[in-house]
């Protein structure tokens, strides 16, 4: 949260803008973003590049908003007019100004404040609210209605709370959601739901294996050993059976469509009655299924598969670190002989995919442990278990095998793909030249359109160097995005020409798209038109939200960082350079991964800065490089705007 109020835009609307839209006879519609200072950026249909908006011309927009513009020289516009709103309500701190309260936005990328008209009794100096905006070009002032009172600035919940509403997220459910859920919880438990028609597995040895802190188990995995290799079963929660299109928990999964976790809680997409009891492959306890069950060769080639309704009983619950132990265990017990053969075969599924190129990049996730108060204690790397690759390589086999049957058994008919598209041409000239320059020849050679496997010889080539971090998030940077789209055309980072999510129905809404579709192509029975229609929009609004819940997630890790790095001022830590602008470094200390960044003043020497290397270099080209490392000093922390700043340690 801001600690000061921001230079607002209040009056901003002048008639000259009405003018200037009369002269202008080449408009065009596109959807406005704006960086930290205020600029904004319009992206339209059609045009590749990006028109860049001074401040004093963005009009009314907010981030997000569709808007009307006119197209300036040098690659500018100006906005006049705004089309749709994105949002309506959004996050901020109440400070009292004068006889009047002034609502500062939680979002630094909304470049205005807010008026609030008719403050509640009970609103104090200092608190996080919820409040609907209004901002138009008949006002002379934007201003904000309070919805709900957060709570006091700086403190844990609240925090997380307004991290959540800022990424339009809610952690409640409606009273009918609520309802239904419980409706079925207590058919499910007094056994309304026949099971007759399932195929019964519940005699088959299967297990949960999850994060340590996870409460809703939708995935779980069995293995027999045969004499020509072996019987893998991948079950997943049905979550179809209990959630029904255009029920009322059926809207509700649809608006949220994915879960999102933040450092000390989950926000389910579903109700806990089913998302962590009815749906959830809980231990013990029987459970509704859809599985796909493989034949496969002892080297991983499949023989043939089946995929089907089915009832499952999980015979134990594990951790990641729990099934490495077992693994690593002189035991030769049923369920460590399992897990021993599950995770030679998933090798053998890894080795078949990397070979085929397949990116394999190494992690950047980090572990965060909160007191009782929500005050971090401890921040660490994340540690990759063969148990976590393990449990991958058989839900990616999984998505893998559902899309290819669904596209050559119903070509014609629609799915739900989980796609990545191939990189921007101009994006890998650029890298090209880049990793050359650091002195790495992987990508010499490729003249025509670059390949995965072009990109995966250029990381085994860079993999246990000093630059391997480096190129790494370079190359990320120059991959476009997974997203959900009805027209397929493939996975390039994982190499596959088809690919869809099908192992996650209980936090992801595209999952449950594509178990409806492929259930009633199993049960040859037709999905609704307009249903059916409303799936490619869904898929759309799917990728949005997935992408908000990272977001919040990102901003509630960020949050623990530099409340961490708020306790260590002064101190000296390793740090790696992850980032170089004309205005200077960032830096991300290696143990929290905590970001900061060193003003160019505050470097030692005189430097400026050489995009193509994107390096600070002095006359003598000694400077800062990305992927250095350097030793660094927690100068200042500003935690309500999540902001390090490092000093330059020798």
């Amino acid at each position: 949260m801001q600690k000061t109020k921001k230079k607002t835009r209040f009056g901003k609307t002048s008639k000259r803008r009405k003018k200037e839209q009369k002269k202008q006879e080449k408009t065009l519609t596109g959807t406005i973003s704006f960086n930290f200072r205020g600029k904004g950026f319009i992206s339209a249909p059609d045009f590749a590049k990006e028109f860049e908006v001074n401040p004093d011309d963005t009009f009314t927009a907010l981030p997000g908003d569709e808007v009307e513009f006119v197209p300036l020289k040098n690659g500018k516009a100006k906005v006049i007019k705004v089309l749709n709103r994105k949002t309506e309500k959004i996050v901020g701190v109440a400070r009292k100004h004068g006889k009047h309260f002034i609502l500062i936005p939680e979002d630094k990328r909304i470049p205005t404040d807010f008026l609030i008209l008719n403050p509640p009794e009970n609103l104090q100096d200092n608190a996080v609210i919820v409040a609907k905006i209004s901002w138009d070009s008949t006002q002379e002032y934007p201003t904000a209605t309070t919805e709900e009172i957060l709570g006091r600035v700086g403190a844990h919940d609240t925090i997380m709370r307004a991290i959540l509403y800022s990424h339009e997220f809610e952690d409640k459910f409606p009273p009918q959601v609520k309802k239904e859920a419980k409706t079925i919880q207590e058919k499910f438990h007094a056994n309304f739901f026949s099971k007759d028609k399932r195929k019964d597995l519940t005699d088959t040895l299967t297990v949960t294996i999850d994060p340590k802190n996870a409460q809703d188990f939708d995935d779980a995995i069995s293995l027999q050993k045969t004499e020509t290799g072996y019987k893998l079963g991948v079950h997943i929660a049905d979550v179809t059976f209990f959630v029904k299109p255009h029920s009322a928990l059926d809207k509700e999964a649809r608006k949220r469509a994915t879960s999102v976790y933040l450092v000390d809680r989950t926000i389910p997409m579903l109700p806990e009655e089913l998302s962590n009891d009815v749906c959830s492959l809980v231990p013990n306890e029987e459970r509704f299924a859809f599985s796909v069950l493989f034949n496969l060769t002892s080297e991983g080639e499949i023989v043939d598969f089946e995929i089907t309704e089915s009832v499952i009983k999980s015979d134990k619950r594990l951790t990641y670190t729990q099934a490495q132990e077992i693994i690593n265990s002189p035991n030769t017990d049923e369920l460590s002989v399992m897990l021993k053969e599950a995770l030679k075969l998933a090798e053998k599924l890894k080795e078949k995919r990397n070979k085929k190129g397949a990116l394999q990049f190494s992690s950047r996730e980090v572990e965060i442990e909160l007191d009782k108060n929500g005050k971090p204690i401890s921040i660490k790397k994340k540690e990759v278990l063969p148990t976590m690759e393990m449990i991958e390589e058989f839900m990616l086999l999984a998505n893998r095998v559902v899309a290819e049957w669904s596209s050559s058994a119903f070509p014609s008919d629609l799915l739900i793909y989980r796609i990545h598209e191939t990189p921007d041409e101009q994006k890998i000239i650029e890298l090209k030249q880049f990793v050359r320059a650091l002195g790495y020849d992987a990508l010499d050679n490729v003249k025509s359109r670059i390949t995965n496997k072009d990109l995966a010889r250029l990381l085994l080539q860079v993999k246990n160097t000093p630059h391997q971090e480096l190129i790494e998030q370079t190359l990320l940077r120059s991959l476009a995005k997974a997203v959900y789209s009805h027209k397929n055309v493939g996975h390039f980072s994982l190499g596959f020409p088809f690919y869809t999510h099908f192992t996650s129905p209980i936090r992801r809404y595209p999952d449950i798209m594509v178990h409806r579709i492929i259930k009633s192509r199993l049960q040859n029975k037709k999905i609704a038109k307009d249903e059916l229609a409303s799936y490619i929009k869904l898929a759309q609004h799917s990728t949005k939200r997935e992408i908000e819940a990272m977001r919040a997630e990102r901003d509630s890790i960020a949050q623990k960082q530099t409340e961490y790095m708020a306790e260590h001022i002064g101190e000296v830590f390793e740090g790696t350079i992850t980032g170089v602008t004309e205005r200077g470094i960032f830096v991300a200390e290696q143990q929290t991964m905590a970001e900061g960044f060193i003003p160019i003043k505050d470097l030692p020497g005189f430097y400026s800065f050489n995009d193509k290397k994107l390096k600070l270099e002095n006359k003598k080209g000694v400077g800062f490089s990305l992927g250095d490392k350097i030793k660094i000093r927690c100068k200042q922390v500003d935690v309500a705007s999540r902001k390090i700043t490092w000093q330059f340690a020798q």
